[in-house]
């Protein structure tokens, strides 16, 4: 495949997913909710989990409720696998721009990063959705870490392959 078109690919892609993630981000909470689901497949009661409880951003996550502590983790698994995905991709299409690989790990997570910022900023402005940039700073930067360690473990193997 020409040098040229791989890298027309991974931007196309690279922007695929931030269109999709816009447009997921654009659904109300109501339309994204997994409990009826989990309630149809799984029956849980507040003692099926080990007692845990935490605060995140002023709400109270508990398995006394056990599918909202269910769906939690869930929606935030999915803030993890985006963000991996989205920095993953954009590591695969800076090499193309010649850029030492310390700039381009930094290039990939300051623009994800930004990404995730302004995601959460518009989810304010949807009906039924709540922007926490708590979620930036937690699953989508580890999102965007694992990205990029995945990223490099590739990078060594194939190093070590040649």
């Amino acid at each position: 495949m020409k040098v040229k078109f791989k890298f027309i690919l991974l931007v196309s892609f690279s922007v695929l997913c931030m269109i999709v993630m816009f447009i997921t981000s654009n659904t109300s909470s109501q339309r994204q909710d997994v409990k009826p689901l989990l309630k149809k497949y799984v029956t849980l009661t507040p003692n099926t989990l080990p007692d845990i409880q935490f605060l995140y951003d002023s709400n109270l996550v508990t398995t006394q409720q056990p599918y909202d502590f269910l769906e939690f983790f869930i929606r935030k698994s999915g803030h993890v696998l985006e963000y991996m995905i989205l920095t993953f991709v954009l590591l695969m299409m800076l090499p193309y721009t010649k850029i030492k690989l310390w700039l381009r790990i930094l290039i990939a997570f300051i623009g994800s990063f930004l990404f995730a910022s302004t995601d959460e900023y518009h989810q304010t402005y949807v009906d039924g959705r709540t922007g926490h940039f708590i979620d930036v700073y937690t699953f989508d930067t580890a999102g965007i870490i694992f990205g990029i360690i995945i990223y490099l473990l590739i990078q060594s193997v194939k190093r070590t392959h040649r």
